[in-house]
């Protein structure tokens, strides 16, 4: 963390990093990352003229500064139209500023004091942005440690049955967190998050060969494992199965792109690694060795499932719309015949192909015999870790 560097950082190495950051975050794009730098002691005007001359002028274009005291003003001004009117919110989201460029820098920042500073914190910063694959840079006078004392004095926030605290919010910034100390080895590698540093160990320490940072026509692939008999590519998603709309449609796109190249993609959650990480090595161990079956941990993308989510079905017009339906509920009638189950095994390809895990999805059939039919068909199509992982049921 920075505070563990923090004696070795000068202003010199202070942009270095920044600017090591920053070449990592936009070389390999849709990949959220967050870091936390106190300032150096030879550093005594921290405002967007000082803090913006520390970086690249070509990194200039890609990267929003914010002050904390306006983040506290626009934390004051959302939370009163939530609370007035939350139908408000979607706009507020969209013309939001600080969600338009990939890298966020967030300058002279503090510890949330109260319950709007802590929910515009957590949904309109840390969540947003990594919801939207996003990478934030917290510019400090404080140390990490200090921070985070600072913030638990901030009273926790209900809302819709949901406790917000700021315990939970540093959770989820840790769950990004770059290691500082990777700055200053002699190789120099990419920024890399904590929980990706904890897997490419287990890696090393099984001697499984493994490449960090590559472009694969132009897509970034972060962390893989090559060889003459796989290509493999190991995503780590910060938040679980949850991506925006948007996010969606570009990774379904890169996907198709590389598993067409021969490529599979494994994605693991950030909870997944930290709670079973020698689980997580054993499906990678599996995948690597060709084994068939169920495994414990993580979602394999294939050429199987993306062939089938691409030319598997001949949707119409509506039917295409209820597959690719992704904002909320929606209902799906039509007469017998009409294609009513098979746009539904289409919908569970598709969301199992753009990365959906498994295990969140429960689909219910009107009878024994319709569940049956549909098991059969995704047996032929899916992997039968994807499908044991599936909650198929009935009403009966």
């Amino acid at each position: 963390m920075a505070s563990k560097t923090q004696n070795i950082i000068n202003l010199n190495n202070f942009s270095k990093i920044l600017n090591w950051f920053s070449e990592t975050c936009l070389r390999f794009l849709n990949h959220s990352k967050f870091i936390y730098l106190k300032y150096p002691q030879d550093f005594d005007k921290p405002d967007f003229a000082s803090i913006s001359a520390l970086f690249n002028k070509e990194f200039l274009d890609h990267i929003s500064f914010v002050d904390n005291e306006d983040i506290k003003d626009l934390a004051s001004e959302y939370f009163t139209t939530f609370t007035n009117d939350s139908s408000n919110i979607e706009s507020l989201i969209s013309a939001n500023p600080l969600n338009q460029s990939p890298i966020l820098v967030i300058y002279n920042f503090e510890a949330p004091s109260n319950g709007a500073q802590l929910w515009y914190l957590n949904h309109h910063i840390v969540y947003s942005r990594l919801i939207n694959k996003q990478s934030v840079i917290f510019l400090s006078r404080y140390d990490f440690d200090e921070f985070v004392n600072s913030g638990l004095n901030c009273p926790d926030y209900e809302y819709a049955n949901y406790q917000l605290s700021f315990t939970k919010i540093i959770k989820l910034i840790k769950s990004c967190f770059t290691d500082v100390n990777l700055f200053f080895r002699q190789s120099r590698p990419p920024a890399l998050t904590m929980i990706e540093l904890a897997l490419i160990q287990k890696l090393h320490e099984k001697k499984i060969p493994i490449t960090i940072g590559s472009l694969i026509n132009d897509i970034p692939v972060y962390i893989s494992v090559v060889n003459e008999k796989i290509k493999l590519s190991i995503e780590i998603d910060p938040i679980s199965h949850f991506d925006s709309i948007l996010f969606q449609a570009q990774k379904s796109k890169q996907y198709l792109v590389l598993v067409s190249d021969g490529w599979q993609i494994l994605k693991f959650t950030t909870k997944e690694i930290n709670e079973n990480p020698d689980e997580c090595l054993n499906t990678i161990e599996g995948i690597l060795n060709s084994a068939k079956g169920k495994f414990g941990l993580g979602r394999l993308i294939d050429n199987v499932i993306v062939k089938a989510n691409v030319s598997s079905f001949n949707a119409d017009t509506y039917q295409t719309l209820s597959i690719d339906h992704r904002a909320g509920p929606s209902l799906t009638k039509g007469i017998a015949g009409s294609g009513k189950t098979r746009v539904l095994i289409q919908k569970l390809i598709d969301l199992i192909s753009n990365g959906i895990n498994p295990e969140k999805i429960i689909v219910f059939f009107h009878s024994g015999n319709s569940l049956r039919r549909s098991k059969d068909l995704l047996e032929n199509i899916l992997s039968k870790s994807n499908l044991a992982k599936l909650t198929l049921t009935t009403f009966e």
